[in-house]
């Protein structure tokens, strides 16, 4: 059985909170389906309830595409975060899951290194950040934050705009 989860990407001082989903016949594979959006700048609370939003509107609605129809779900993916292109959206951005575990009664976020120390996307599961359910959500947004400052950008980050963006709020 999938854990409710969100993507979370930071890319151009935005913060974008996928809402995930299946598809009707294939129930293994996590498809987005729409997304949520905050300011980098805002403040932790509200980082926070758009997160636990998009947690909680995991599989409500089943997705049209089959996972492999990754045209058409990279077209929606850009058309929602305002990238030229998936391979723009991918170098100019850094990239997090929360799962809601139900089990163990806590959100885990397991942030990613974006082709950087690693040829390849990989999970840095050694940095995972895990915060318990009755947290408040000053310190879930903390919790957030933190995760999205050890996952890494892509080295050929191209845009120099966003290059020293960084959130305003750090954990040690």
């Amino acid at each position: 059985m999938l854990m409710p989860t969100t993507y979370i990407y930071e890319f151009k001082n935005n913060l974008f909170f996928f809402i995930m989903s299946t598809h009707q016949i294939d129930d293994k594979a996590l498809i987005p389906i729409d997304c949520l959006s905050v300011s980098l700048n805002t403040n932790e609370s509200e980082i926070a309830s758009t997160a636990l939003e998009a947690i909680n509107k995991f599989s409500i609605g089943k997705s049209k595409y089959m996972q492999y129809e990754t045209d058409i779900i990279n077209k929606n993916i850009c058309k929602w975060v305002g990238a030229r292109g998936i391979k723009s959206f991918e170098k100019n951005s850094r990239f997090l899951t929360m799962e809601k575990n139900v089990e163990t009664v806590e959100y885990i976020l397991t942030p990613f290194d974006n082709f950087n120390k690693f040829p390849y996307q990989w999970a840095f599961n050694k940095d995972l950040v895990k915060i318990n359910m009755d947290s408040d959500l000053l310190d879930i947004g903390k919790a957030i934050l933190l995760a999205l400052e050890r996952s890494t950008y892509h080295p050929e980050r191209k845009d120099p705009k966003y290059r020293e963006s960084k959130p305003k709020f750090f954990l040690p």
